[in-house]
């Protein structure tokens, strides 16, 4: 068979011609080609350096998701069968994480196009058909006290249809079109970030308390565990080898960053975990919570603080938390700790 041959210069005319009629993202989609694949623990370095240069990128307006939000999520995610990366060449330029039954989670750098955030949407649709059809419990949620009774005596989140929602940040404007685009509907949940700039900073622990990383002995942990439990309503979910396997991501996980603070009883009153990107110098909590029964006493503002002085004297720049909408509590404990609120993320569903 004759190969066609077309001069050089008709080439160049023709792909000018393509790139004025898809500008500029189209034109990348086209012929940029994408290889995806399963997470492994040799990609962590490579996922933990792509969120340190999308931190870094984006301050001070904080990233959605960082080294921390990965450390206590990853561990019993099933991440080799849920969390995908694409990669363009040899750059990772972003990645899915489906998080059953219900839940995509979504990060691409900012060199991407529309094609691949079509392709990572796909994914994330097509491993939703394999779980039975259910809704986020929270989206309706409106107070603490409406979370609180929900994990209490929670109830059936079968529906008759399958729901897929993703949580944006208000200003990726590239994944609110393809999610627009797609058929997804804006709901009512939003999840507000707030940045602290490590400036001045006066901590005071309150008198009866006192503020140190969790011991590492086998009853340290187990009272850590018992004290979030606690805190979140219970949070029974939250187990020791959970715990421990987020100890054990060395890569990002600072003893001494895990702090606690106790009550003269013994009791620990409050429980932290502080993380540091030092790449980006930018640090974030996760998570945070007080028992209820030594709420209103300061030694929460008394932890964050602490973990605020630690992160600055280890020369990070700034420090980035986040909460449900609906926890106007901590919203107004934050704001007592000097973070303000600079970006939101806005969950979007899609009734499959």
């Amino acid at each position: 068979m004759a190969r066609l041959l077309v001069p050089p210069k008709a080439r160049l005319l023709a792909c000018a011609r393509i790139f004025r009629v898809l500008g500029a993202n189209q034109w990348t989609g086209a012929f940029l080609m994408y290889r995806a694949t399963n997470f492994a623990r040799p990609h962590l370095p490579v996922l933990l350096q792509f969120l340190s240069d999308h931190a870094r990128e984006r301050w001070p307006e904080p990233a959605q998701f960082m080294n921390s939000d990965l450390a206590w999520q990853l561990p019993g995610s099933n991440p080799k069968e849920f969390l995908r990366l694409w990669y363009a060449k040899e750059r990772l330029a972003g990645f899915a994480w489906f998080q059953p039954p219900c839940l995509l989670l979504l990060q691409l750098d900012s060199k991407v196009d529309e094609p691949l955030a079509g392709e990572m949407l796909n994914w994330g649709l097509d491993l939703r058909k394999r779980w039975p059809a259910a809704s986020l419990p929270y989206l309706d949620h409106r107070t603490m006290d409406d979370w609180a009774e929900a994990i209490r005596n929670p109830r059936p989140t079968t529906t008759s249809h399958r729901e897929l929602a993703i949580p944006v940040m208000a200003t990726d404007d590239l994944l609110e079109q393809v999610l627009e685009s797609r058929g997804f509907a804006l709901s009512a949940h939003r999840e507000p970030y707030l940045v602290h700039d490590l400036g001045e900073l006066s901590p005071s622990t309150p008198s009866g308390y006192k503020i140190a990383p969790v011991p590492r002995s086998q009853a340290g942990l187990e009272a850590f565990v018992a004290a979030h439990r606690s805190a979140w309503a219970p949070s029974e979910g939250f187990t020791l080898a959970h715990y421990e396997r987020v100890r054990g991501l060395a890569q990002v996980f600072e003893p001494e960053l895990n702090l606690v603070a106790t009550h003269e009883s013994g009791e620990i009153a409050a429980c932290s975990v502080f993380w540091r990107d030092a790449s980006a110098r930018i640090g974030s909590v996760e998570p945070f919570g007080t028992r209820p029964a030594h709420r209103g006493t300061g030694v929460s503002k008394a932890l964050i603080l602490a973990g605020l002085v630690r992160l600055k004297k280890r020369g990070m720049r700034g420090c980035r938390i986040y909460t449900a909408g609906f926890n106007a509590p901590a919203q107004a404990l934050y704001g007592s700790c000097g973070f303000k609120e600079v970006a939101e993320s806005r969950t979007w569903t899609l009734r499959t």
